[in-house]
């Protein structure tokens, strides 16, 4: 069985959705705060489906030599 990259790729793309979480709230006033608490669960979304793709694809390109 492979490395499993696309789970190292989604972790990855948790790990920056939950550091841009952090960053906001912490950054934000209470008037975009609302709004931004709406958003960022699309973001975070796009992130670590992003990053499961991406992993994905270096996955099938690293083991694409050793076959």
């Amino acid at each position: 069985m492979g490395k499993r990259y696309w789970l190292r790729g989604g972790m990855y793309g948790l790990a920056i959705s939950v550091v841009l979480f952090l960053i906001t709230v912490s950054v934000s006033d209470q008037g975009l705060q609302f709004l931004i608490l709406l958003a960022l669960p699309i973001v975070a979304v796009f992130l670590i489906v992003l990053g499961l793709v991406i992993g994905w694809l270096y996955g099938k390109i690293k083991n694409r030599n050793k076959i």
